[in-house]
């Protein structure tokens, strides 16, 4: 079968057409979700260079455990929860985040206006204040839009835990963005 018909394909489809040999599936899935899963990186890293290497890192461990990928899980909430723990291990291994004009090329700041390119420094900043586990939950809610449950699934907690990381995170994220509107002269 030719990439086109593969491309149509569900991610579960692609996996058994993975698991009988068929490399060109894995190249779909891989397309599918490299932008996504390399997002969720940057946000979670706040370094570009760290995100690729976090999503390089991530899409190998996802090769490696495919054989024992089980299909009730989704293939997207499972490939997240393999990234959501590479960057985690990034932390351990480096506990510095850098924040600066990575931000602003990440955000392609040079095609917006001056403004908008400084509220999206601002609110990657003011993600960065949040604790890793607020800032995951955020991340995974607003910016990848998965649901409470699969949140919780994801980082192998209650439906509840996932809340209320969520709630404090927004709460404390909006207090950085209120706190910061008079330093910024808004």
């Amino acid at each position: 079968m030719g990439k086109d018909g593969w491309s149509k394909q569900s991610d579960r489809h692609l996996v058994e057409r993975i698991r009988k040999g068929e490399r060109g599936a894995w190249d779909i899935l891989a397309e599918r979700y490299y932008d996504e899963i390399f997002r969720y990186c940057w946000y979670r890293t706040g370094n570009e260079s760290a995100a690729a290497d976090c999503t390089q890192e991530t899409f190998l461990h996802m090769i490696q455990g495919l054989a024992g990928y089980a299909d009730e899980h989704r293939f997207r909430a499972w490939a997240f929860r393999i990234a959501s723990n590479v960057c985690t291990d990034y932390f351990r291994r480096k506990r510095a985040v850098c924040v600066g004009e990575e931000v602003l090329e990440a955000q392609g700041a040079e095609d917006r206006a001056l403004g908008q390119a400084e509220d999206a420094c601002y609110v990657e900043a003011a993600l960065l204040s949040l604790t890793e586990a607020q800032r995951e939950a955020v991340i995974l809610k607003f910016y990848h839009g998965f649901k409470i449950r699969e949140i919780a699934q994801m980082l192998g907690i209650s439906s509840a835990a996932a809340k209320g990381r969520l709630k404090q995170g927004m709460d404390r994220l909006k207090e950085e963005m209120e706190s910061g509107k008079g330093e910024r002269g808004n």
